[in-house]
């Protein structure tokens, strides 16, 4: 990589090429943020330049590491920090164009969406007769009014114009630092978590 990266999220895209974005520049203590932030994403191997400045990564900080991001059928990278994101398309050169903004997230009793009040993220299963819409799902986390963890569940389809946040059923159990894995049936097991706290680093 081009820089220090600490707690950073990597995604492998259709072509072969690794989208890797924020991370601290060391290990991050919350009481002392001096000279941590790297509010940058790159690529492997490397295009366009080094590293490139990420406004909703530097808006974001200190809730900017381990990033929600996925890459969408339609080829551009949805990326998720806080309770905000955007649309990043790979294939053209970021100093020509900024990344499309999207909806806001509804406000709720909810911290920041991302670490260290880490969420579970998937995209559902994609269907022919949905025209293989992209739906991301974020679930669990913290609440913001006390350190319990949340069962809200939101979802968001980023390749539709204009599309919004929609509240989801909650999941029967509170859950921070769930995990989330799809089952052959198409449902997803969302398992695993603590019912407290936050994730430690």
């Amino acid at each position: 990589m081009t820089t220090f990266r600490w707690y950073p999220t990597v995604v492998t895209l259709g072509d072969g090429t690794l989208f890797i974005a924020s991370g601290a520049t060391k290990n991050i203590v919350f009481e002392d943020l001096t000279n941590t932030i790297n509010p940058t994403y790159e690529y492997f191997p490397r295009k366009y330049q080094d590293a490139i400045h990420s406004q909703l990564l530097e808006w974001s900080f200190p809730h900017n590491l381990y990033p929600i991001a996925f890459q969408l059928p339609r080829g551009k990278i949805f990326m998720m920090a806080s309770n905000d994101s955007v649309l990043i398309d790979p294939t053209v050169d970021p100093s020509q164009t900024d990344p499309a903004k999207l909806a806001e997230m509804p406000w709720m009793d909810h911290a920041p969406w991302i670490y260290p009040h880490t969420p579970t993220a998937f995209l559902l299963p994609m269907k022919e007769s949905e025209n293989w819409t992209a739906t991301v799902v974020v679930c669990g986390g913290s609440m913001s009014s006390t350190k319990d963890a949340s069962a809200d569940c939101v979802s968001l389809q980023p390749e539709v114009d204009g599309a919004q946040w929609k509240n989801l059923t909650k999941m029967p159990n509170a859950r921070l630092m769930p995990d989330a894995v799809l089952l052959p049936d198409g449902t997803v097991l969302v398992t695993n978590g603590v019912g407290w706290g936050q994730a430690g680093g």
